[in-house]
């Protein structure tokens, strides 16, 4: 038997959860426009398009593996490739320089 797993959802402080208040999909209530299952993700993706604070939410859902819905622009299967990705990137070094 196939069991959802409940990952650990990074601790965040009030200040940090302030980027939702400016979420477009905030404003967005589903009952308003509804749309068959084909047109929901692409209904959900529209709404981020232009969505001030859509980094924060795609950063967010991709580190806390957010299992359900569009954030950020992301479906579940987009944000495990994110995950994915984000472990091969590497931050560039800079060369330790000494004095002489």
């Amino acid at each position: 038997m196939l069991r959802e797993q409940n990952p650990t959802v990074p601790a965040l402080s009030p200040n940090e959860w302030e980027w939702r208040q400016h979420a477009r999909c905030r404003y967005f209530d589903p009952a308003d426009d509804p749309a068959d299952d084909s047109t929901d993700e692409h209904a959900a993706k529209a709404i981020c398009n232009h969505c001030p604070v859509l980094a924060h939410c795609r950063d967010y859902a991709v580190d806390a593996e957010e299992p359900h819905g569009i954030w950020g622009g992301l479906s579940p299967t987009e944000r495990k490739r994110q995950r994915w990705f984000n472990r091969f990137k590497t931050t560039p070094t800079v060369p330790e320089q000494r004095c002489s």
